[in-house]
């Protein structure tokens, strides 16, 4: 408040100002409580879009001087050229300059796996030249420590030695006080002498909800992973870029789309539970891979599948329900086919080894009712072409027992398919 009042002053003294430009202070001067004045620097310019935050801590000072002032050429001299630079592309509109002119800003904090935890910047890419981990702390860790750090893209990468606690938060002071010019010890937007680190942060909150959602093209916490749940808040359709989702839990919204029907081989591996609130499609080639025999699933998904090709009416092909459907009668899974030509096989109808035998094709019953798990089904199709089914339902999970016949040697063939959408 006491900030807004002040800026509320600068309006009416210098009347249309459009930036202000705020140097986030490094450690110095004795003052070990330094870092919550950083922290409240990079609120108000996370809080005003018009602050744009100027980071000093890479900057050399005078050691031994009370680390009070900073040298000139690697201090002042390199803090004028920044602000030289970001008032002329700001206030003036060159376009010389591209993002590495502003201090990268911490955006998010969250986890991808028990033990990883990603901090995101606004930077397009970061440097590291070697920073000691120690730089970073964490707070509320219920006994967590970072082990190691790695950066990737505009990511860093932490390495901690357990799962943290629900509440944990991560700070970061640079160079803080009493530390000396080494700013090969930060990271920085570029690899070279114009670099700028990154900005630093107290207590920042860590998500540990270990949940990515698909929106707006883009996943909120990166590809999620057996660790990470995912939600699917937008359509989302596979490609054979894409590759396999896998997930913990798996949560398909309202009124969205699932559709892994495209024509590849990718699955979606589901460790945990699976809810379907909207629509989810896996096609002919694709599959959904379900470890853990206790999941728990809600929701229908459509499978489909496709014989062989087929060179006449009469081609018999196999099937088997992947899926519990409150609609499975086979007259309904099988519009338009014969229904004297769907059959199942049970063996325990003959004895005879050899066509000639009488009864030897009495193993071949009609098919008649709803269709069982695990059970193997002959049809015929509507025509010579591809014959094609869509089966809906809740998918099947879990151990699939089956009835078997054994009599002799000769007399051991069953028919049995797989009871799940693969």
């Amino acid at each position: 408040d006491s900030f807004t009042d002040i800026r509320s002053h600068w309006s009416e003294d210098f009347s249309g100002f459009s930036r202000i430009f705020m140097g986030q202070t490094r450690s110095a001067c004795g003052d070990s409580n330094s870092l919550k004045v950083k922290e409240a620097q990079r609120r108000l310019a996370e809080d005003f879009n018009d602050i744009i935050l100027v980071t000093t801590n890479d900057l050399d000072y005078i050691e031994g001087a009370s680390d009070c002032h900073f040298t000139f050429d690697n201090g002042y001299e390199k803090l004028g050229d920044r602000m030289f630079r970001l008032v002329d592309k700001e206030i003036y509109g060159a376009s010389a300059y591209d993002s590495t002119i502003y201090t990268p800003m911490i955006i998010d904090a969250y986890l991808i796996t028990e033990t990883t935890l990603i901090i995101e910047t606004d930077a397009v890419n970061l440097y590291d030249n070697g920073i000691d981990v120690n730089k970073f702390s964490l707070s509320n860790s219920g006994g967590a420590l970072i082990n190691s750090l790695s950066v990737s893209d505009n990511q860093i990468i932490f390495n901690l030695s357990q799962e943290p606690d629900s509440n944990v938060n991560i700070s970061y002071d640079g160079l803080g006080y009493g530390a000396s010019n080494n700013s090969d010890e930060l990271i920085f937007n570029t690899n070279t002498v114009d670099g700028i680190s990154i900005v630093c942060f107290n207590e920042y909150p860590v998500d540990t909800s270990l949940e990515s959602i698909w929106s707006d093209g883009e996943w909120s916490k990166g590809i999620p992973n057996a660790q990470m749940s995912a939600v699917i808040d937008a359509d989302y359709n596979t490609t054979a870029l894409s590759g396999n989702m896998e997930a913990k839990d798996l949560t398909v919204e309202s009124g969205k789309t699932l559709d892994f029907d495209s024509g590849t081989t990718n699955n979606v591996i589901v460790h945990g539970d699976l809810t379907i609130n909207g629509t989810f499609i896996i096609g002919d080639n694709e599959a959904l891979v379900m470890p853990n025999n206790s999941s728990n699933v809600t929701g229908n998904i459509t499978k489909k599948e496709k014989s062989t090709d087929r060179n006449d009416l009469y081609d018999i092909t196999y099937w088997s329900s992947p899926v519990i459907s409150l609609d499975a009668q086979i007259s309904n899974v099988f519009p338009g086919v014969n229904l004297n030509r769907i059959f199942y096989y049970d063996q325990s109808k003959s004895q005879a080894t050899a066509p000639s035998e009488p009864g030897y094709w009495d193993v071949w019953q009609l098919a008649s009712g709803d269709m069982i798990a695990g059970k193997g089904y002959a049809a015929e199709g509507i025509d010579s072409s591809v014959h094609s089914i869509e089966f809906t339902g809740v998918p099947n999970n879990g151990d699939i027992s089956v009835d078997v016949v054994y009599q002799d040697p000769g007399n051991d063939f069953n028919l049995i398919g797989t009871p799940y959408p693969s």
